[in-house]
């Protein structure tokens, strides 16, 4: 591995195909549902609810379907959208751009 900054080594994170029998099992769990145990749901405004997967869920689905050292992630960016204050309360909009990587280099990112 080359020092890439400061003398800080490139992690080798990436880089590491699955096998085909690692490949079959998460192309088969991945076309799989998630049943209703793994959803939660709060209220929301207007007599509305949210529906959601708590984060903890989402690293044990992780685990089991990649490894526990077989993915990673990482919070790209995050923004204030607006803060608003109204009647003494304050309304805050907070997106963030989030990337999960997997050993093999394969990633995906999104906002939210």
């Amino acid at each position: 591995m080359e020092p890439y900054e400061k003398g800080i080594e490139r992690s080798s994170f990436g880089c590491f195909e699955f096998s085909s029998e690692e490949q079959t099992a998460i192309h088969k769990a991945l076309q799989l549902r998630l049943g209703p145990d793994f959803v939660s749901q709060r209220p929301a405004p207007g007599g509305q609810k949210v529906l959601y997967i708590e984060g903890w869920r989402s690293v044990n689905v992780a685990n089991q379907l990649f490894g526990y050292n077989g993915w990673s992630h990482s919070v790209a960016s995050q923004t204030v959208d607006f803060v608003d204050h109204n009647q003494g309360r304050f309304f805050v909009g907070v997106s963030a751009t989030i990337r999960v990587q997997l050993k093999d280099g394969s990633y995906h990112e999104d906002v939210g």
